[in-house]
């Protein structure tokens, strides 16, 4: 072979020897050049080598066995690099193997060649990630970390890439043995790996910008303080134009503020949160709100500024903003040499960030990779375009740049039956429904073995109910189930509640999502709690609070206090008088005003154990709830709670020590830190416990939070709710003539408020709502591995038009 590999080998060869194959490991694979071997030969007395089997556990080894073709019969051809030499060939193996020959392309493109990889559900495109930067690596972009960008979603998925790039180069160096992979896991730390917002603050920080704006510690999102401008404004509109406010004044001003918020949000995902640098508009409505909005949403920005300014704190679109100047993007290239920068996801990339992404090229003149599925795009409430890939292929195209775009449809993780049914559902939606996107390549290819036992898609009557006759198909459902990887999805935030409650209602446990709930953690909760009880003992709601948290006896029933009430409440303080933990609790509060507070509450949780009580608690109710059922999940489900509280606990005291580190800690302070903490972190999330603690729980979660994961079953009981109702509230932004028009619809007591471009656009606003619910609902069904269980029940009409995900499933029949 006159040229040498220095990534990969394709091979294609009609007969085989030992030494050949010898050479095959010992050449290359063992010097990190990753084969693949295809030939008409016979390959079983090599695939129980030891050598091979380990080289294609760590990915560096795979080989096909060919269908016998006359024409290729001493054919021997190698490709370096993947650079295709013999096409016929190259087609002939591709077609009869499951060989991923669109991973294989798009990995081994020229470094410089701007690439969109449109990758359908399960085609591998995270691997193919990571393996486009070991091709790049090899071929000798030495300082590739120190000059590219990989950008994700969210702070778990960049996590998890950064994880996986390691294991990728660890396994190599497992292979291989030369030093070179080690010192690429070391550079692996150079390499930013973040949300595009993160990605941003990077850019301010490279740049080396300190005037309009000086960053002097992380950006913030000023969530709370937006709210409390929010009621300010709606006090002050109601005392300047009284008459204007009187039709929202039996409207509790926390739906108000609520709408606004969700206002002011899409503003921001747009990065229009300045309504003096926009020509923005709201139109009119029967109710007068529009001059409301616009009076309450300027009224937060001018505040707001003003406040910025002082305390020299921003937010991602004030940075966003700055940064689109071009002489800031030219000043960029001089402080970070940008020359690769992959975004992932980027359905969920909105029109204002396609355009910021094309700045950033044009100034840094990067190399982009952009991958994801507009299929999936699922964000359109936060101001998000499945149109994002064609936007910015045509900007780029305009400005003269090549642009290649590849799909991956070899599926790997869905059962064939699955993928059919999925085929024949995106096909129809992509004929029905104008804002659901498909084409001939959103056709899937199962890569998977066929079997009988995975069924695909699976209807039946999995609806939940507090009848028992309700549950029972459910229940059975669940039993059959249990211990197994299996998901419960659902649209909404509140039915994920619904759901734990229905499920342990029945003896079933649920895992869920984990993300920004670690202040609202029960540990957390419980801890607020003694720390209020602390600071005010004599108050009779926070005392009667301990009693019945973990930390307490919780020997006093609601009964009992309803039988003795007195309005003046003492009642309840008389009652703890006579409990027995209630001497305790005096020495406790004599000691809080003594002693440091980090050691009172460590001597308290020392003595109750309140992590030891709460699982004991829990495993009593669930006894006497189930007396008929085996008690082993129970236990399993004690054992977790158990464990998950102390860590809880351990992980607050950590949090607690590292914000007090610099100053006294108090009661005082200890409580408005809780207090803020648990109104306004959204971020911290609980640590997860492993599956020895877990793996009797079924997952439940929305489907943006199942985007990153897959299950072996999934349940989705919610088919029946309106995707398209009254009561719904929809905001969106349009453009029109270069200005922005803010368009909405909600319910004002029974009353349906609607400005003048949503009646203008509501029915191409229909369309792109059930667009919206079709990619939902394909995600859901795509993140499984073998069946999909979908709540149905007979019926003998059909709609029209698709109002429900039952209505959008039978589309496919």
């Amino acid at each position: 072979m006159d040229q040498q590999p220095k990534h990969s080998l394709f091979i294609f060869r009609n007969h085989l020897t030992d030494d050949f194959i010898e050479s095959l490991l010992d050449d290359y694979v063992y010097n990190g050049i990753k084969v693949y071997l295809f030939t008409m030969d016979s390959l079983k007395e090599y695939e129980d080598w030891d050598e091979w089997k380990e080289a294609k556990k760590r990915k560096l080894f795979g080989w096909w066995k060919v269908p016998y073709q006359t024409d290729y019969q001493g054919a021997s051809v190698s490709f370096i690099d993947g650079k295709v030499t013999n096409q016929q060939i190259y087609d002939y193996v591709c077609h009869h193997t499951d060989f991923p020959s669109k991973l294989y392309e798009a990995e081994h493109s020229p470094a410089n060649q701007h690439l969109i990889i449109s990758a359908g559900a399960g085609t591998g495109k995270t691997t193919w990630m990571i393996e486009r930067f070991l091709f790049l690596k090899h071929m000798g972009m030495e300082d590739l970390f120190f000059h590219s960008a990989f950008i994700t979603f969210t702070h778990q998925a960049a996590i998890k890439i950064r994880q996986r790039i390691i294991q990728r180069f660890r396994d190599y160096y497992e292979v291989t043995y030369q030093p070179i992979y080690l010192k690429w896991i070391d550079e692996v730390k150079h390499l930013h790996i973040s949300t595009l917002s993160a990605f941003v603050e990077t850019l301010f920080e490279k740049a080396g910008i300190h005037q309009p704006i000086p960053v002097t510690e992380k950006l913030r999102s000023f969530r709370k303080r937006k709210k409390e401008l929010m009621f300010e404004a709606i006090r002050e509109y109601t005392q300047v134009s009284p008459e204007a406010f009187r039709p929202f004044t039996k409207t509790p001003r926390e739906n108000l503020v609520e709408l606004l918020l969700k206002m002011n949000e899409l503003l921001e995902c747009q990065y229009l949160g300045s309504l003096f640098h926009v020509k923005l508009h709201f139109g009119n409505d029967q109710v007068g709100f529009a001059p409301l909005a616009k009076f309450v949403l300027k009224y937060v920005h001018q505040h707001l500024e003003t406040e910025k300014k002082e305390l020299k704190q921003w937010e991602i679109q004030d940075v966003v903003r700055y940064l689109e100047r071009m002489v800031v993007m030219k000043r960029l290239k001089k402080k970070w040499n940008l020359r690769y920068l992959l975004i992932d996801e980027f359905q969920d990339v909105s029109p204002v960030q396609v355009d910021f992404l094309f700045r950033l090229q044009l100034a840094t003149q990067c190399t982009l990779t952009i991958t994801g599925d507009a299929k999936q795009s699922m964000y359109r409430f936060h101001g998000t375009e499945y149109t994002s890939f064609s936007a910015l292929k045509k900007r780029l195209i305009q400005q003269g740049e090549s642009v290649t775009t590849i799909h991956f449809t070899k599926n790997y993780r869905n059962t064939p039956r699955l993928v059919q049914q999925l085929n024949t559902l995106v096909m129809k939606w992509g004929n029905q429904l104008a804002s659901f996107p498909a084409s001939i390549y959103d056709q899937l290819q199962s890569m998977r073995p066929i079997g009988n036992k995975n069924k695909g898609i699976v209807f039946g009557p999995f609806a939940m109910g507090y009848a028992e006759s309700e549950n029972q198909a459910f229940r059975q459902l669940l039993e059959q189930l249990r211990g197994t990887d299996t998901a419960i999805l659902v649209r909404f935030d509140y039915q994920i509640q619904e759901v734990i409650k229905q499920c342990e209602q029945l003896g079933f446990f649920c895992e869920r999502s984990r993300l920004g709930n670690f202040y609202r953690s029960l540990p957390v909760r419980e801890m607020y709690i003694l720390v209020r009880f602390l600071l005010f003992p004599e108050n009779p709601s926070f005392a009667y609070a301990l009693h019945r948290s973990s930390y307490g006896v919780n020997t006093l029933s609601n009964d009992q206090l309803i039988e003795q009430f007195e309005p003046d409440q003492k009642v309840i303080l008389s009652l703890l008088e006579k409990q027995p933990d209630f001497i305790y609790w005096r020495q406790m509060q004599e000691l809080a005003q003594r002693k440091p507070i980090f050691s009172i509450l460590r001597m308290i949780i020392k003595d109750l154990s309140p992590h030891e009580v709460y699982s004991q608690r829990f495993l009593t109710r669930m006894k006497t709830i189930h007396p008929n059922r085996d008690i082993q999940d129970f236990v399993k489900e004690a054992r977790a709670r158990r464990m998950e509280y102390q860590m809880g606990v351990e992980k607050l005291f950590y949090l607690l020590r590292k914000h007090f580190s610099k100053s006294a800690a108090t009661l005082y302070g200890m409580e408005r830190v809780l207090r803020k903490y648990m109104e306004t972190d959204d971020q911290e999330m609980l640590d997860p416990l492993s599956t020895e603690y877990t793996g009797h729980r079924f997952h439940v979660m929305t489907i943006q939070q199942a985007k990153e994961n897959e299950f072996d079953h999934v349940i989705l009981p919610y088919t029946y709710d309106p995707l398209v109702s009254d009561s719904r509230t929809v905001v969106f932004l349009h453009k029109e003539n270069e200005e922005w028009r803010l368009n909405y619809r909600f319910l004002l007591s029974s009353l349906l408020v609607r400005n003048t471009y949503f009646m203008e656009r509501e029915p191409q606003e229909m369309k792109e709502i059930l667009g919206e619910e079709a990619r939902l609902l394909y995600i859901a069904l795509t993140r499984v591995r073998k069946q999909v269980f979908v709540h149905a029940i007979e019926e003998n009409k059909r709609s029209n038009l698709p109002n429900t995900w039952m209505d959008l499933l039978k589309m496919g029949e």
